[in-house]
């Protein structure tokens, strides 16, 4: 009886690596994908404004439409970073609305083409006091879109717009590719 308790334990233990072992290779990235890996840092939304005015919205506004609405409206008036500091809080809050990362980074776009700091624009920095890499407004908007791609890996428009902040970034081969897929999902 003994020995069969310890050969069923045996066949447990071999299943149980085995699965073991295939939940482990699924997890590793396809060598197939061409495309590399984001891994998203927790503290990426980070814009802050002077502007009493949208201080005041955030603080009474709690509705996902009514922030939208006034996040468009700023874009719409080329006050970018107040629509950035919104749509921000947009998906802090609504970490599933696609169309909030995609407007984030149109809106991380414009302020990159705004930046009067075309080293900072370009270039990540370190800030080595705190040990943390401070992002920049295209590494922001590849997020954004990489996590919306995350929502709705079909969406065309999303594919576009990373072709556009990859070609920002200097990387023309990977702008090319993500266009090319925009275009076949079109």
């Amino acid at each position: 009886m003994l020995e069969k308790r310890e050969s069923k334990l045996k066949i447990l233990l071999l299943v149980l690596a085995i699965g073991l072992f295939f939940y482990w290779r699924s997890s590793l990235p396809s060598k197939e994908k061409k495309e590399y890996q984001i891994v998203f840092p927790a503290n990426i939304y980070t814009e802050t404004t002077d502007d009493q005015e949208v201080k005041d919205f955030l603080a009474k506004t709690t509705t996902l439409k009514e922030l939208l609405d006034k996040a468009l409206e700023y874009y719409g008036d080329e006050k970018y970073l107040e629509a950035g500091v919104i749509l921000e809080r947009i998906v802090s809050e609504n970490k599933t609305f696609r169309d909030g990362y995609y407007f984030l980074a149109e809106t991380y776009l414009k302020l990159s083409e705004n930046d009067n700091d075309e080293k900072k624009a370009v270039t990540r920095q370190i800030d080595e006091t705190k040990f943390e890499i401070q992002f920049n407004y295209l590494d922001k908007a590849e997020i954004a879109l990489q996590k919306a791609l995350k929502i709705d890996p079909i969406d065309s428009k999303s594919y576009q717009l990373l072709g556009d902040v990859m070609e920002k970034k200097g990387n023309a081969t990977l702008a090319d590719e993500y266009r090319e897929k925009a275009e076949k999902l079109k």
